[in-house]
């Protein structure tokens, strides 16, 4: 060690230099050292070594994968969702994949995938709606409160607000409660309609009972406030009456042909007068 301090003294002091060394000088005092310095103690620069690839960076892609899968079916799942609405003063008929039929009332909406009809036929109803199905698998119908399944067979749905109610025209309909899971099968000519809770059967005319889809509208001791929203939703107009009349029961016809006429037939059974301005109607007591 001290032969090496040595050389590096004898070295520097065989340097010419001045106060302030310039640059070149400085560079050629390095150079004289890096002569003597062994070679071990020369400055080797470093090669950066990349880490192994780890199995927390491999599971990462593969969910990375597995989440771009997720977000592309969800897209094209989305893509396959039909939604059809039927706005008031208007009905519609539906033709669906695979050929059954619904006619949709005034202000109802249906929805179902066309991707997955093929695997299950099934859709979701809000209003009123009379399907003629085709047959084939399982036909189901489901509704906030109900839910309705058929193979091949025609039948109506009245899904608004809490009313539940389905009528069987022809074949076999099997209707469940969405909330206590109770089951009714119906034959035709026989419906059941959802009340505190309870599905209720009852027999009705089937002549009478589908004309909604020629524009009649019968009722039978159904709650005034049920009666005017159907009114409502047929004509486009607004009806304003007393509150106390809501929960009154009303049983007889409109259609949705006469406005004036269907005023008088739903008020005077009421013991009320109709006033229209517009689109905006006013039922009030009649004056004794």
């Amino acid at each position: 060690m001290e032969n090496f301090d040595k050389k590096i003294e004898n070295k520097l002091s065989s340097y010419q230099h001045e106060e302030l060394p310039s640059d070149a000088s400085a560079k050629r005092m390095f150079d004289m050292l890096d002569e003597v310095l062994p070679q071990e103690t020369k400055v080797v620069p470093l090669q950066v070594v990349k880490p192994a690839k780890s199995v927390s960076s491999f599971f990462l892609k593969v969910a990375a994968s597995i989440a771009i899968l997720l977000t592309a079916g969800y897209a094209f799942y989305a893509f396959n969702e039909v939604e059809l609405t039927v706005g008031n003063t208007a009905h519609k008929e539906v033709v669906l994949p695979d050929g059954s039929i619904v006619t949709m009332n005034s202000g109802s909406q249906i929805q179902y995938n066309k991707l997955l009809w093929k695997l299950k036929r099934e859709l979701s109803l809000e209003g009123e709606a009379f399907f003629e199905v085709e047959k084939g698998e399982k036909f189901v119908v489901n509704s906030t409160l109900g839910r309705t399944q058929v193979l091949g067979t025609s039948f109506n749905i009245y899904a608004r607000g809490k009313k539940y109610e389905v009528k069987c025209s022809t074949g076999k309909v099997l209707v469940s409660s969405n909330r206590t899971h109770e089951e009714v099968i119906l034959l035709p000519g026989e419906g059941v309609v959802l009340k505190e809770e309870i599905l209720r059967p009852f027999e009705y005319d089937k002549e009478e009972n589908e004309d909604w889809r020629q524009g009649e509208f019968y009722f039978d001791q159904t709650f005034f406030d049920i009666v005017i929203a159907e009114l409502e939703r047929q004509y486009g107009v607004t009806v304003s009456y007393p509150d106390r009349y809501k929960k009154e029961r009303y049983t007889g016809y409109f259609n949705n042909k006469d406005l004036a006429m269907a005023l008088k037939m739903v008020s005077e059974a009421m013991g009320l007068e109709a006033k229209q301005k517009g689109k905006n109607i006013e039922l009030t007591p009649l004056k004794e």
